[in-house]
């Protein structure tokens, strides 16, 4: 029952994620000037930008990876249909349109950003880490299981608050520290994934 909504909502996140960041990377890839790191404020600007975009992309994949596990602890007997439909929806989203607004144009004349940076969001952020999280969610522990559940509920409700508030007051509270621990809390898979390879590669070690 939750694979289609899960599948709508990182189809949704996905399509957010590439089109704002195809903005924040064609500023400065194809607006590249070297004179310009003589210039402390825009040294500053780069590094807050480039982090903001990798926080983006590790959040996305965390959260299709606890949707992956979320769903394989529902449907233990189904895994295999609810995979497939729910891994239909982003690939269907790709072929649909996504309108940008105009002061955008000449971000999506750009090849790259039009036709490239959509599907590589969607395989390599959204399809692998859910199926990675589908796989695991037979093996990992009830507390990791649980977190994901959890994790699934705040990733609905920040997409809740990024649909209500898309611009003014959504910067009073999206952008307050609250709401930023909430998004770093997110990534909470990131340092799972990290502490288990540090696990087998020190099991590997001491055989």
């Amino acid at each position: 029952g939750l694979a289609v909504p899960l599948a709508c909502l990182l189809n949704w996140s996905s399509r957010s994620t590439s089109y704002g960041n195809s903005v924040t990377i064609w500023l400065y890839a194809n607006n590249w000037d070297l004179t310009l790191f003589e210039d402390a404020g825009f040294r500053s600007d780069l590094a807050s930008n480039a982090a903001e975009v990798l926080l983006s992309f590790v959040t996305l994949a965390c959260a299709s990876w606890t949707s992956g596990v979320t769903l394989s602890a529902l449907s233990q007997r189904s895994i295999f249909v609810t995979a497939v439909l729910f891994c239909l929806i982003p690939v269907i989203g790709l072929f649909m349109p996504h309108p940008h607004h105009p002061v955008h144009d000449a971000v999506f004349e750009v090849t790259f950003y039009r036709v490239f940076l959509p599907p590589f969001v969607v395989v390599l952020l959204v399809l692998a880490p859910s199926v990675l999280g589908m796989r695991q969610g037979f093996r990992v522990s009830r507390k990791i299981t649980a977190a994901a559940f959890a994790t699934v509920g705040l990733v609905a409700f920040s997409s809740w608050v990024d649909w209500r508030f898309p611009t003014f007051p959504r910067s009073a509270v999206w952008d307050g520290p609250i709401m930023q621990m909430l998004r770093v809390a997110r990534c909470w898979p990131a340092l799972y994934w990290v502490t288990s390879a540090m696990r087998r590669m020190s099991n590997e070690r001491t055989i």
